[in-house]
């Protein structure tokens, strides 16, 4: 058996380890299902990050995030984890975290580039959780109008979700050789686009729409900032 699939087997027991975690969270300790959603979601993000150092090969990430797509999946269908998918709104956001993850490890592979991977990844597991997590924790009621329509985000929360981005951009990018307001300019194009983007993204779209317009941003900066 070679390593990279020993490697696989590990990371989707790594990733079932998660869920299960959540599920314990939600029956045993009855914490609700938009928290434990969110736990489950941070841990696979971030934990997604150490992918890059572990395969050679985007075929392995595409098995792993297959079988997480189909176990998903069923269970939205089914409703098999609740503590993922007894939510009161609609979303398809778990089904679409384990296909942004490949894109995105696909599309650094590509350009022989981690950050297309690397940043992607943050946002969508950092600052897209903040967002939610800061908006409901203030309950705030006014909810953003866009058109004549009504959003289901709050000011607060889309704030947060600049902020996060910011913050996360700027510092991807300090390693680079752009100089320093480069860099800022970089922070403020990905966190106000990406903040747009997360608005207009209902229905856990964002969890597809960031990753790819983060990678878009990504060749942008690189060849005309």
């Amino acid at each position: 058996m070679s390593i990279q699939l020993i490697y696989t087997l590990l990371y989707l027991a790594g990733y079932f380890i998660i869920i299960k975690l959540s599920e314990l969270l939600y029956h045993k300790f009855t914490v609700e299902a938009e928290i434990t959603r969110k736990l489950a979601h941070i841990l696979g993000s971030l934990s997604s990050l150490s992918l890059l150092y572990f395969f050679d090969s985007h075929w392995y990430v595409l098995a792993i995030s297959f079988i997480f797509f189909l176990i998903l999946l069923i269970s939205k269908r089914n409703t098999i984890f609740k503590s993922i998918d007894n939510i009161q709104r609609e979303s398809i956001g778990s089904i679409l975290m384990p296909i942004s993850i490949y894109v995105s490890f696909l599309t650094a592979e590509l350009f022989s580039e981690s950050l297309y991977f690397i940043l992607p990844v943050m946002i969508l597991g950092i600052s897209d959780p903040i967002a939610c997590l800061v908006g409901t924790g203030f309950k705030d009621p006014k909810q953003i109008r866009i058109l004549d329509c009504d959003i289901p985000k709050t000011y607060i929360g889309s704030l947060a979700f600049f902020l996060t981005t910011f913050i996360l951009t700027t510092s991807a990018y300090l390693t680079s050789n752009l100089p320093g307001y480069y860099i800022i300019a970089a922070g403020l194009i990905f966190a106000i686009i990406l903040t747009l983007v997360e608005i207009i993204s209902v229905k856990g779209v964002d969890n597809l729409t960031l990753p790819i317009f983060s990678m878009v941003l990504i060749w942008s900066v690189q060849h005309y900032l």
